[in-house]
């Protein structure tokens, strides 16, 4: 596909702002979808090769990038392993070294295609959310908050939070 075949195959879409091409060769989308902190999430559609030329698109690793620079280090924690996994299959995404992919078979999966690699992304940076706080929070609001979620009578928490307070 050329680039004014792409523009064409966009057009009218309001999730894709601006398509143009990197002078290394991939087609740069930047789409509406936006990152936790508020930029915006760009997606790049990629040639296999001269021999094989099926297309791909990518993040090119932006989304893995990002949770690097927020501190956020999926590959540390098995359970973020697994967060992220279910996050890109559930949208036809794979992972393949520190970019987020999907394969697209022919032009009129394009426009599908960037919806699910970027809803992809998206879930994938929201693993900041599951980042420990620095801020130490007191012990004594944290028994607070939990009595406050408890069905005991008024009472009763009151006592229960007094024992635990002399502990």
């Amino acid at each position: 596909m050329d680039l004014e075949a792409i523009r064409k195959a966009v057009a009218g879409h309001s999730l894709v702002r601006a398509v143009d091409q990197l002078p290394t060769g991939p087609v740069r989308f930047e789409t509406a979808f936006l990152y936790p902190e508020g930029s915006s999430v760009d997606l790049f559609m990629v040639e296999d090769g001269p021999l094989l030329p099926a297309h791909r698109l990518s993040d090119l690793g932006n989304t893995m990038a990002w949770l690097h620079d927020v501190q956020v280090k999926p590959w540390l924690s098995k359970k973020r392993q697994q967060f992220l996994s279910d996050a890109i299959r559930t949208h036809g995404v794979v992972q393949r070294g520190g970019a987020l992919e999907r394969t697209l078979h022919t032009g009129d999966e394009l426009m599908p295609g960037l919806i699910s690699l970027g809803q992809a992304c998206i879930r994938a940076a929201d693993l900041v959310y599951t980042r420990r706080s620095s801020l130490q929070v007191p012990v004594n609001e944290d028994v607070e908050e939990l009595l406050a979620d408890t069905n005991l009578a008024l009472s009763d928490r009151v006592a229960l939070a007094d024992v635990l307070k002399a502990a």
